[in-house]
């Protein structure tokens, strides 16, 4: 019987896996020690030893725990106490003192008395340290000598280096660890702290940890583990090179010193590359069972190398020598004891099965002969009878599908000649009906420009009095009454009477107002007219000519709040919340703006300058309002006086900071340093006036900021840190616009700045998307961009349908935005709380000016 090989740790596929290993190889040290202390790191890094392991950190190679963990869980079971095999792909691998040496160069002879070390006293920081035996830890270090041994002697801070370089990578200890105190002796003579086999202890501790580590390797989180782990990661891209390509690369082939120094890469390796890899090894595949020095491959037992203690473990002999002689490990299968017993089991089955063969006789034949016969006569008339049956469901199911079908185009057909006898009865009787309505329009105008036939001949003058049948009760003050004694000319109005003479009746109509008018020319109609809710025993229908375009020469100037014609919204409309003014707010409102004094509203002034600008119907809104209308957002989800949480509105300065820093940003992500102010918005400090102190993805799920783009428009952003999404609110109905392309890049990496470095490694700095809200048909003014900006804000933050806004109720808007700042300014809360307001120290003073028209 032949000797049987190791057996695995695990089964062939039932290796466990886990999220992470704590690695305390910490090559960060080094990067921190060459930043801190420069001059020293060099000076560590011309030693011909530890300069290998130095130029793992200068490389960049980082640690693969998945790689590691599926090795552990490749081990093989053998009694050897200071070497560790290993299988991969079905062919076994060494990990000894000789393949650690071919790996980090360190001295792994122990010398007589090596552990015996005279030091010599010389009154600096780490002789102190020996002789009080203090306790030093990397973490100390880290956090405290770092900093103070900016006062020690060059020598001291040496020596420091190199118990980093030695602790926190060739030993891998946690760095609460003490330093022993044979290192710290070691290093007050550097000559003999080279010599010191580092190799032969670092290895022995990292074989510990190994078999430490056996019992968490089913802990599916993950565990910690000490000791040189990457040296050990090392060795495995250079056993397996298809490994070593997957996780990194070498810096050189010409490499001819420690197999360390001569990797770089982000050793990106997952457990789907790893088990690719062993699936599709080839069998002519590169892997090296054993390495020596010189990394040919050979397999060679150098004295060296054999400690005294070892185990001898014959299955580990017969794999040595069965790799000397190139074993084909694909073939390796378990062999049966008796090669010929399958052969010879099949072979007695046969002769058996050949000699109970006898004969049967007559009756046998015909009893056997009959009953097959009747079996298949049974089974071919059930199959026909079924197939039958399955036919004529068939044929019902088609025929009552046709019966359906002709039916149904019958019915298309008749009311196909229902529909067309239906559109011309319809068409016809349209055709009356405008008819109709074009002779009552005529005869309406005819009546209200019928006083020129009292005027002597040559141009003809009208007197518009667009009050005089208009209750006071309906009617806003309004600036038209300067207009009464204004006169139009016909000529001016460009306006095409119909031809013919008056006749009696139409001079009679002189006399009558519009709704008696209104009344006769109704009764003059061939069928009863009905409009909804119109009630003709009241005086409501205005007498006005404004669908008649007044001539450029007679257009009078942005009238103040007092002077339009207000259409004040009932509270019970759709946009109530947009347009709706109450009267006594109105008449208060109206009464400041008499006297228009100056009052605080947050960062901006409401003063007689601003208010013209709101209730403007030819000015674009300035920062100033806005900024102030956004304070008021701020500060009503602050008093939950809205039903809004988790959301945050921007100023104007805002969005300028986002665009003057993206300038910075396109030049170079490498040499690109984010402006700290954009760090106080992310954390809430600002903007300074309503004060949230709220943190973006943590307190705050998405932000309103308005936007000035191409130096004349105002657009709306909905910035949300959840979807990681940017919504655009345009009234032009724009479908690209450029300067939204800084917020996508700049807030993930403020978002991620402001944040806990724990959270900060989960989030990426990947651009957000954006979508652009449909929008056409508004602003055809092209005047109210500003005021569309604050109602897109205001309707998408309180859930109402933005649609809401448009052409027809902006004009309400204007006065709404301006009742709110006139009763946010005379908030006794609000006033509370902006007399407790304390700037930041770091606040910036610029504003964006915009030229009026």
């Amino acid at each position: 019987m032949e000797l049987e090989l190791p057996s695995r740790q695990y089964g062939e596929g039932l290796e466990p896996q886990v999220k992470k290993i704590n690695n305390s190889c910490r090559l960060k040290l080094l990067e921190l020690l060459r930043k801190k202390m420069e001059p020293e790191y060099d000076e560590v890094m011309k030693d011909p030893l530890f300069s290998h392991i130095m130029n793992i950190e200068k490389n960049n190679l980082k640690f693969s725990a998945r790689l590691v963990h599926s090795f552990l869980c490749k081990e093989l079971i053998t009694s050897k106490r200071h070497e560790k095999w290993f299988t991969f792909a079905k062919r076994p691998m060494r990990f000894g003192l000789q393949e650690y040496h071919a790996v980090t160069g360190l001295k792994v002879m122990e010398e007589k008395k090596s552990r015996l070390v005279k030091w010599k006293d010389d009154d600096g920081f780490w002789s102190n340290q020996i002789k009080t035996r203090g306790k030093i830890n990397l973490q100390i270090i880290k956090t405290q000598y770092l900093e103070e041994s900016s006062t020690w002697t060059w020598v001291d801070r040496v020596r420091l280096v190199y118990l980093c370089v030695v602790m926190g990578v060739v030993m891998g200890r946690d760095e609460k660890v003490n330093f022993p105190l044979l290192y710290m002796k070691l290093a007050m003579d550097l000559d003999k702290f080279r010599n010191y086999p580092w190799g032969l202890y670092s290895f022995n501790f990292l074989l510990k940890q190994i078999d430490k580590t056996k019992a968490k390797l089913e802990n599916k989180e993950g565990y910690l583990m000490e000791g040189f782990l990457v040296g050990f990661q090392i060795w495995i891209m250079e056993a397996i090179p298809a490994l070593g390509e997957i996780c990194g690369t070498k810096v050189s082939d010409n490499y001819t010193g420690p197999l360390c120094g001569n990797w770089k890469g982000c050793a990106k390796c997952s457990y789907e590359d790893i088990i690719g890899v062993e699936t599709l090894f080839p069998e002519n595949g590169i892997m090296h069972s054993l390495i020596e020095f010189q990394g040919d491959g050979k397999v060679f037992l150098a004295t060296d190398f054999v400690r005294k203690d070892e185990k001898k473990d014959e299955r580990v002999d017969r794999i040595l020598d069965m790799i000397e002689k190139k074993h084909d490990w694909r073939r390796n299968k378990r062999k049966y004891v008796d090669r010929g017993a399958e052969s010879r089991k099949k072979k007695v089955l046969c002769e058996l099965a050949a000699s109970s063969k006898v004969n049967i006789d007559t009756d046998m034949k015909k009893f056997l002969e009959g009953l097959l016969q009747a079996s298949f006569t049974t089974f071919e008339k059930k199959i026909s009878n079924q197939f039958s049956d399955i036919v004529d469901k068939f044929q019902k199911v088609v025929t009552d599908r046709l019966t359906k079908i002709e039916t149904d185009i019958t019915q298309l057909k008749t009311a196909s000649g229902r529909t067309e006898q239906f559109e011309t009865d319809v068409t016809g009787r349209l055709v009356k009906i405008e008819s109709e309505v074009t002779q009552m329009r005529t005869s309406l105008l005819i009546t209200e420009l019928a006083g020129k036939s009292d005027q002597p001949s040559g141009p003809k003058k009208i007197k518009i009095d667009t009050i005089s049948t208009m209750s006071k009760k309906d009617t806003a003050p309004s600036k038209k009454k300067g207009m009464n004694k204004k006169e139009l000319k016909t000529d001016d109005l460009n306006v095409k009477l119909p031809s013919g003479n008056l006749t009696q009746s139409s001079a009679s109509d002189l006399h009558m107002d519009t709704n008696e008018l209104f009344k006769n020319c109704m009764k003059k109609l061939s069928q009863d007219t009905f409009v909804k809710d119109l009630d003709t025993s009241k005086p409501t229908i205005e007498d006005s000519l404004d669908w008649l375009e007044l001539p450029p020469s007679l257009k009078v100037s942005s009238p103040r709040l007092d002077d339009q014609k207000i259409g004040v919204a009932g509270s019970k409309d759709p946009d109530n919340w947009l347009v709706f003014v109450h009267p006594d707010k109105f008449e208060k409102m109206t009464e400041w703006q008499n006297t228009r004094t100056a009052i605080q509203i947050g960062p901006s002034i409401l003063d007689g300058e601003l208010a013209g600008r709101v209730m403007s119907v030819s000015t674009w809104l300035k920062n100033y309002e806005i900024d102030a209308l956004m304070y008021i957002f701020r500060e009503r989800t602050t008093l939950q006086r809205w039903k809004v949480d988790r959301v945050a509105f921007m100023t104007c300065v805002f969005s300028d900071l986002i665009a003057s820093d993206y300038i910075h940003f396109c030049k170079g992500i490498k040499q690109y340093n984010m402006n700290p102010l954009l760090l106080e918005y992310g954390k809430g400090e600002l903007p300074s006036h309503g004060r949230t102190r709220k943190l973006w993805n943590v307190d705050v799920d998405r932000m309103y900021v308005p936007v000035w783009v191409n130096g004349n428009h105002w657009i709306a952003l909905c910035i949300s840190f959840v979807t990681r999404n940017i919504q655009v609110f345009d009234c032009a109905g724009k479908k690209r616009i450029k300067e939204v392309e800084a917020f996508t890049h700049l807030i993930p990496r403020i978002v991620k700045a402001v944040q806990s470095l724990t959270v900060q490694k989960h989030l990426v700095v990947s651009p957000y998307t954006v979508s652009y809200v449909p929008m056409s048909g508004l602003n055809r003014q092209k005047s109210h961009c500003g005021v569309y900006t604050i109602k897109h804000i205001e309707c998408h933050a309180l859930g109402l349908d933005i649609a809401l806004v448009d052409d027809d109720n902006i004009w309400g808007c204007r006065i709404k935005t301006l009742c709110d700042l006139w009763e946010a300014a005379h908030d006794p809360e609000l006033i509370e709380r902006m007399s407790k307001y304390e700037p930041l120290k770091c606040t910036p003073t610029e504003a964006i000016e915009i030229d009026p028209l």
